[in-house]
């Protein structure tokens, strides 16, 4: 088995396309799974959409504790690619039996279970992409959300091109099971086994992810993560039903609004990933919750179809994720990035299912303006507590310009080294 440290040299072709095929096929498959699975039973016959609902809230649920603690193992043995290999297999075997489960409660059942193993994968990726060295944590984090992205956008052109056809689902869930097995044979012959330093003796007993997060180098970007992610969710829940409802906007321009969304957001990650040596992290959320305040009290009091698609389509939540991903990369140790990043994605899994619920009960109780309203103060305390630590944080040393690139000194304080100044970038991040 191959393995090197973090930072020795950057990934091999192969590597980098494993890296990348972590956040492609994990969107394609998870589209398939919460986006198209739901649809699928409903035209089944299953009329409960309560138990639709358990499709995606059951597996949030999972990930929140499950995706932590996957983190955590990984952060205490040092390791990462067997545990890659756990959550590709677990997207495998869920796509490749939901054709047989026979009912809604099965299915909600299976993906439950399968939800268990693939919510390592992609925490522990954006981990492993921390360690890569390929000379930017920024660029290389930013390019790996770009390649999730991607993996949203082909998964929804197939559903596209797929219609209606009887054998529609099953094609598609046969297309998705084929680029995970494919995923799989890439991270086990092409991926090698970085190492990260494991803690030893006292500090091993003593991580733990209660202790993790009591420092606010790490609980501050993921309460703001979650904030933002709560007030976002909500929004494409309600987004929809507001702008075909009561603005009278047709399905096209729904249709429209969301693919381009997903194409600024595509922009917004290479283009942070382009400029990741002229901005610093603690910009990006507070920016982007003072522009999400902005963006929701325009949606309270603009009733204009048109104008709701435009603000429903600027790609802020791309820059919120950037933030605080790279927030946590840079800001914890080695033996700990594993447990953040488990942490950070089973906390935005959580607060999109919260999203999602308190958003449809909000609106029936108060209506879509009083919720936009709500959001939009969520958004601007968001950027307060950010704007508020950025200013009581330890400011790193100036001659490094990503202090903890390959690992943050253990307490959340950037080590100060000296660095050369970096090398000219060529081409694009790869996602």
């Amino acid at each position: 088995m191959h393995t090197s440290s973090p930072g020795s040299s950057p990934p091999r072709p192969a590597a980098r396309l494993a890296l990348a095929g972590t956040g492609f096929a994990r969107a394609f498959a998870e589209l398939m799974i919460f986006g198209y699975l739901p649809i699928q039973l409903h035209r089944a016959g299953e009329e409960r959409l309560a138990v639709l609902a358990l499709i995606v809230a059951i597996p949030a649920l999972v990930r929140f504790v499950s995706a932590g603690a996957w983190g955590a193992l990984s952060s205490r043995t040092g390791r990462l690619k067997p545990y890659l290999l756990a959550g590709a297999v677990g997207y495998l075997g869920v796509l490749l039996l939901l054709p047989w489960v026979p009912s809604a409660a099965g299915s909600v059942a299976l993906v439950g279970v399968g939800s268990l193993l693939f919510s390592a994968l992609g925490p522990l990726a954006k981990s492993y992409v921390s360690f890569a060295g390929r000379g930017g944590l920024g660029r290389d984090l930013a390019g790996w959300l770009q390649a999730e992205s991607l993996g949203w956008l082909a998964g929804g052109l197939a559903i596209s091109l797929a219609g209606r056809s009887p054998d529609a689902f099953v094609i598609l869930l046969g297309l998705a099971a084929g680029l995970v097995a494919v995923e799989v044979v890439l991270i086990s012959v092409g991926l090698p086994e970085v190492c990260p330093a494991a803690p030893a003796g006292p500090a091993r007993r003593e991580l733990s992810l209660a202790s993790l997060v009591r420092r606010p180098p790490v609980w501050v970007p993921l309460v703001s993560f979650a904030l933002l992610t709560v007030a976002s969710e909500g929004t494409f829940t309600l987004y929809g039903i507001y702008l075909t409802g009561p603005l009278g906007g047709g399905e096209s321009l729904y249709g429209a609004s969301i693919t381009v969304a997903t194409v600024l957001g595509i922009l917004a990650y290479r283009a942070v990933g382009r400029l990741s040596h002229q901005i610093r992290p603690e910009v990006l959320l507070p920016a982007g919750a003072v522009t999400y305040a902005a963006v929701y009290l325009l949606m309270a009091g603009w009733k204009d179809p048109v104008a709701l698609a435009c603000l429903f389509s600027l790609p802020v939540y791309a820059f919120t994720r950037v933030g605080a991903t790279w927030l946590l990369a840079r800001d914890t140790s080695e033996s700990e990035r594993s447990a953040g990043m488990g942490l950070l994605d089973g906390g935005e899994a959580v607060a999109m299912a919260l999203g999602s619920l308190a958003a449809g009960a909000a609106a029936d109780r108060f209506g879509f303006a009083a919720v936009f309203a709500g959001f939009a103060a969520g958004a601007l305390a968001t950027a307060l507590l950010s704007a508020w630590f950025n200013r009581t944080r330890r400011q790193p040393a100036a001659a490094d310009p990503e202090p903890a690139a390959q690992g943050g000194a253990p307490g959340g304080r950037a080590r100060r080294r000296r660095v050369a100044p970096p090398p000219p970038r060529r081409g694009s991040p790869a996602r």
